[in-house]
């Protein structure tokens, strides 16, 4: 939002098809996505070894999994390394990138876009349109994973860790927060980008507002 005039105002979005299309590739090793998940720690900081490697080697997860498993296995999501799941931490790096529908619509309006046609205009916003219906898959899959990880999170604070038959930790801050899992904010974090190409707007406000980007460097 920004103020005109004494009134809040969706402030306009600067895209470009360039841009987008470059957005739009979230798998790509260039995206600012996957280059923050390079950074990740490579170890978890919290996990008992034996048991992540128990969850690492099996090929799907159990219905009758202990909950520190379970636990693991939604960290193991969430960090991007489960086979076929990436798009949980995608879905996580795009809650805490969230570019807003109405400032992009905005944004497209001939008369802020005085150098584009209207075939590129209108190829943006298919563009656009495209990310978001990809966008809301990926929040679709996300839930899930959340929504267990936080009802089983109590449940293995109690429990004996099978692992090596010890009492896991009571209600430690750790097992809530592990510093190499990205976590989750409490509602998305909007975000208008500095300039059409939104790759390299990303990677400038992750420096800016490295919250964004889970402190990682």
């Amino acid at each position: 939002m920004e103020t005109v005039d004494g009134k809040s105002c969706v402030k306009p979005t600067p895209s470009s098809p360039e841009g987008l299309a470059a957005f739009l590739d979230v798998t790509s090793t260039q995206h600012p996505c996957q280059r923050l998940r390079t950074k990740l720690p490579e170890l978890g900081f919290f996990m008992s070894p034996k048991v992540l490697y128990r969850v690492e080697s099996r090929r799907s997860s159990p219905k009758t999994a202990p909950p520190v498993e379970i636990v693991v296995e939604c960290w193991l999501k969430c960090r991007g390394e489960r086979p076929g799941l990436t798009k949980i931490f995608i879905a996580l790096y795009e809650r805490m990138h969230w570019v807003v529908d109405s400032s992009v619509i905005l944004g497209l309006h001939p008369d802020l876009n005085p150098g584009r046609t209207p075939a590129e205009l209108a190829l943006a916003l298919k563009l656009w349109q495209q990310y978001s219906h990809e966008r809301k898959r990926r929040s679709d899959a996300l839930r899930p994973v959340l929504n267990e990880l936080y009802s089983t999170l109590y449940q293995a604070s109690k429990v004996v860790d099978s692992a090596n038959d010890q009492p896991a930790p009571g209600l430690d801050p750790e097992l809530y927060f592990d510093p190499s899992v990205p976590f989750a904010p409490p509602a998305n974090l909007p975000w208008v980008p500095a300039s059409a190409d939104w790759c390299a707007a990303s990677a400038l406000v992750d420096r800016e507002e490295p919250w964004r980007a889970w402190w990682l460097r």
